[in-house]
């Protein structure tokens, strides 16, 4: 035992001891704080802030489910992540807006349990084939005398499908969207467009 510890104060050096631990916490907690502190960022706060998204374009959506239907799900927003390079995110708009492209897309999520249920009918559906100018509103989009397959639940529309690829172009001819055959335009429609269907519809001879 060393000559400091026989005639020094218990006390003392208790009292050294706790100074001692306390200065070691303390440099441990600086050397906590200094390190890079990215991989704290709070998942959500990464994901939710807007200001870590940019909007790049707009989207026409397509659906297509496993037996091969498709829906057009309506005018998207496809954002950019500004701080992880390929992360991206769709969101729906639903004002009218710009559209630049499409895209096809897979999986029940994307549905809503309307759209699920024109998917797999439960009861035989009428077909009749019709042509009629058809405007896509959300869009700005328009197309003469398009070939449509409507399908006909209890003399209700079931599905308003195009019958062969059909381009769409907006007044001043500046976009042009070619829509596969097969797609269901029903919800994209305008009023004035199933209105001139459902009389056409009316009219025809039974």
């Amino acid at each position: 035992m060393s000559a400091e510890n026989l005639f020094s104060d218990p006390l003392d050096r208790l009292l050294k001891e706790a100074v001692a631990q306390q200065a070691k916490r303390k440099a441990n907690a600086v050397t906590a704080k200094s390190k890079p502190t990215a991989e704290k960022v709070p998942f959500n706060t990464t994901y939710t802030n807007p200001d870590n998204w940019t909007r790049s374009r707009g989207i026409a959506l397509i659906h297509k489910s496993d037996t091969g239907l498709m829906t057009l799900l309506g005018n998207f927003g496809e954002y950019n992540h500004n701080r992880i390079r390929g992360v991206r995110k769709l969101l729906r708009e639903e004002g009218p807006i710009a559209v630049d492209g499409q895209e096809v897309v897979t999986g029940a999520w994307w549905l809503t349990k309307e759209v699920a249920h024109r998917l797999s009918p439960s009861e035989e559906v009428e077909d009749v084939e019709v042509s009629l100018d058809v405007i896509l509103p959300g869009m700005g989009v328009h197309c003469h005398e398009a070939k449509l397959f409507v399908r006909l639940l209890h003399n209700a529309f079931f599905r308003v499908e195009l019958a062969e690829q059909t381009r769409f172009i907006d007044p001043e001819n500046n976009t042009f969207l070619f829509f596969p055959a097969g797609l269901d335009i029903l919800d994209g429609l305008s009023y004035d467009t199933k209105l001139a269907l459902r009389k056409k519809l009316d009219s025809r001879e039974v």
